[in-house]
């Protein structure tokens, strides 16, 4: 009875609800109707119980306030309530406008959501200060009533339209991202970088080659040599640096013990989800693909690559044309056998389509395989490929063995408190570097072997 009788008196009270961030005013109209319509608030709905009573009580209130004041303006207490009933929308309305409740998982959780409304009703209140300092000098400033209903009218509509055009994006953004993540895989690179002080000539050859985004510069570099001259931890290096830099959007090694990676199925697809996760114009761009063609999916063509790869990349290196886009892909030699040339000739496909964007970056290591060297010899030209060669007969090689040797048995004659200048000695470190050759996987192998053995027996 005292609900129904507040609300009576305050019908046209009603009309001052502010209609923001949500449509307030029209929610507490249907709920004030329902009750009148003979509906009692402990049958409304669950939802809108507490609402409805908080709003009544409000009404009602605010009734009290305006009784006070001839010229029916509003008075600071009025303004209290109003701020006081604009949390209690923001609350309810968000729960109200929230019930499927994946939204709320997609949008980090019901306190990230109010956290982000929270930050808009802040910006709101600054500026309801604002517009309530001219109202209480509007004649100083000659601004009339209209003038200030009209610009809290358009607020109104600015926050309500930011807030559900917020929401209805973080939708979007999960539906995408839920299902690239179905669709493409993953990979966790697992190589071992350049030991400190080697490779540093190789190494600063293709950081120069990685800033270098001028007009014509090379998008691709392929790194060459063989087995185990350092090739991947030459790669691993770069990749990351660029991770440290942020300029690596993706890359891919292949590696022969792991059957997951040696099917080129599933090379552009996994770089493909790599390069959507670092920007939402390129997850936008391979959504659209995979949507409209999702059977690009069910093997590597030169479609594959080019909607997958090229056009993502090209988004990509759009952002920021002076930013490099890094991409790279490690021992593609090791691909399944009955695929290498193959996937070697659709690769080499590319070495044309990305000349219009010099700051793309695609770094390519491999052994020289007759599998690779043939498509890959017919379509390289010099201003869109970089061949750096890695000799392992180089006096730049042969040194860097050395000092790796002198590093780990440095380790090694510490924590067995040795003298190095007598355990290996020079003599020696010099002798196993001569016969390393050049080729970091010998001089890997024999300190791991020497490791492991002296390990096991103690000394």
């Amino acid at each position: 009875m005292i609900g129904t009788l507040a609300i009576d008196q305050g019908k046209d009270i009603v009309e001052v609800i502010p209609d923001f961030p949500f449509p307030a005013r029209g929610l507490v109209k249907a709920v004030l109707q329902l009750v009148q319509l003979g509906g009692t608030i402990s049958g409304a709905h669950p939802e809108l119980v507490g609402f409805a009573k908080d709003i009544i009580g409000w009404v009602d209130g605010v009734k009290i306030s305006f009784a006070d004041v001839e010229s029916r303006k509003f008075t600071k207490t009025t303004w209290k309530n109003l701020a006081k009933i604009r949390y209690l929308y923001l609350l309810l309305g968000t729960e109200y406008l929230l019930q499927d409740r994946s939204i709320i998982v997609i949008s980090g959780g019901l306190d990230a959501i109010l956290q982000k409304l929270s930050v808009l009703l802040k910006s709101f209140d600054r500026i309801s200060h604002t517009l309530k300092d001219i109202r209480n000098t509007q004649e100083e400033h000659h601004v009339s009533d209209g003038a200030i209903s009209i610009a809290y009218s358009i607020l109104n509509s600015f926050l309500q339209k930011v807030i559900i055009d917020e929401l209805r994006d973080q939708q979007e953004t999960h539906n995408r991202r839920k299902f690239l993540k179905t669709s493409l895989r993953s990979q966790t690179a697992d190589k071992i970088p350049c030991d400190e002080d080697t490779r540093m000539e190789v190494l600063a050859d293709i950081r120069a080659w990685v800033n270098d985004v001028s007009y014509g510069s090379k998008n691709f570099l392929w790194l060459t040599g063989d087995p185990g001259c350092g090739k991947s931890a030459v790669t691993a290096s770069i990749a990351r640096e660029c991770k440290d830099r942020k300029i690596l959007w993706a890359q891919f090694f292949i590696n022969r013990n792991n059957d997951e990676t040696t099917n080129p199925n599933s090379y552009f697809p996994t770089i493909a989800r790599q390069l959507a996760e670092h920007s939402d114009v390129v997850e936008r761009r391979i959504f659209d693909t995979l949507s409209q063609k999702s059977s690009l999916l069910d093997g590597i063509s030169c479609e594959q690559v080019t909607r997958l790869f090229v056009d993502a990349l090209v988004a990509a290196a759009s952002i920021d044309k002076k930013a490099p886009i890094v991409v790279v892909i490690d021992g593609l030699d090791e691909t399944r056998r009955d695929k290498l040339e193959e996937t070697a000739t659709i690769i080499s496909t590319l070495f044309d389509a990305l000349t219009s964007h010099p700051n793309i970056k695609v770094f390519i290591s491999s052994r020289t395989e007759h599998g690779i060297q043939r498509p890959f010899s017919k379509a390289m030209r010099d201003e869109c490929v970089k061949n750096i060669h890695l000799d392992t007969t180089s006096e730049s090689s042969i040194r860097d063995d050395e000092i790796y040797l002198r590093k780990r048995f440095t380790r090694i004659a510490e924590k067995y408190s040795y003298d190095p200048n007598i355990w290996p000695g020079e003599d020696r470190l010099r002798f196993l570097a001569f016969h390393a050759s050049g080729h970091f996987i010998w001089a890997v192998t024999v300190t791991k072997f020497l490791e492991e053995q002296m390990e096991r027996v103690g000394s």
